[in-house]
């Protein structure tokens, strides 16, 4: 009884220190569907078909901006210094 109590424990803290990357999957989520949102949101408008995809497709690039900001940190790659110039070294 007390290892279910424990590995519960342990769960809980894990699932405790993955609410911020749990929050920034929710946010990505909603990045990527606002154009399809939109659009859906526009055709119960009864808007014009043009008009809801020219609007869901700018909706889709903001998105696309905002999301390539988010993922920037991500994708830098780090510049460690190659075998040849630590060697170079004076």
């Amino acid at each position: 009884m007390s290892s279910l109590i424990s590995w519960i424990k342990k769960e809980l803290d894990y699932l405790g220190d993955s609410i911020p990357d749990i929050l920034r999957g929710f946010v990505f989520f909603l990045l990527a569907f606002s154009g399809f949102g939109i659009a859906l949101i526009l055709r119960y408008l009864e808007f014009n078909g043009t008009i809801i995809a020219s609007v869901g497709i700018i909706t889709e690039g903001i998105s696309m901006f905002i999301t390539y900001f988010f993922f920037k940190r991500y994708l830098k790659v780090s510049e460690d210094k190659t075998p040849d110039q630590k060697r170079i070294k004076k």
